[in-house]
């Protein structure tokens, strides 16, 4: 009876923490779970803006890409989360302008320049990829602040700008886009965001 009773429980923890794996799993989207919201141009997904690689990665995991747009320098590095529809650029101002070395090694220097958020995301005054543009202005005031090109996307597209802040390095009335939203055929399509400490 007592043999039995041990593997009766023996199962019934099996069972259950099977169960508790599978309830796990089925709460768990294509980014893990984590809910894709982008607090002010503070954070995103969690992410500090401006944070280091290193942060990202403990974040949102190793990135699927993780390159250098000039292979022969060690100071910029692009990191791609294709689930989460991130597309982020690291920079070591320490190693501006220098040479050789790994281009994208794991060093705390690194730090958040620019990205943009290309997947489900969501501010958090609620509007997300896929609304239109009267829920925009509804929650926003673009016009009225102007256009930014924040980080990656400032070679593909331009964004209407949401927020920004002085540009500490600029002159009078200098300032830097720090969140900005695409919009496409009178549809969200994404988001950018440049770093608070980096000028426009």
């Amino acid at each position: 009876m007592l043999r039995a009773g041990r593997k009766g429980t023996g199962v019934l923890c099996v069972l259950l923490l099977f169960g508790l794996g599978v309830g796990a799993l089925g709460g768990c989207g294509s980014d893990g779970g984590q809910r894709l919201v982008i607090d002010g141009d503070k954070s995103f997904g969690g992410m500090p803006n401006p944070g280091t690689l290193k942060e990202a990665i403990k974040q949102f995991g190793y990135p699927d890409e993780l390159v250098s747009p000039y292979p022969d320098s060690s100071y910029m590095c692009v990191a791609r989360w294709k689930a989460q529809g991130i597309d982020a650029q690291f920079i070591a101002w320490g190693a501006v302008g220098a040479t050789g070395g790994p281009p994208c090694g794991l060093r705390s220097q690194l730090t958040l320049t620019g990205v943009a958020l290309l997947g489900d995301w969501e501010t958090d005054k609620g509007l997300k990829v896929g609304d239109g543009v009267d829920k925009l202005n509804d929650l926003y005031d673009p016009g009225q602040v102007g256009t930014c090109a924040a980080g990656l996307a400032r070679r593909r597209s331009k964004a209407q700008m949401l927020l920004r802040v002085s540009d500490p390095l600029g002159g009078p009335g200098s300032f830097i886009c720090t969140l900005g939203v695409v919009v496409k055929g009178g549809t969200v399509t994404g988001f950018v965001m440049s770093s608070r400490a980096a000028s426009e």
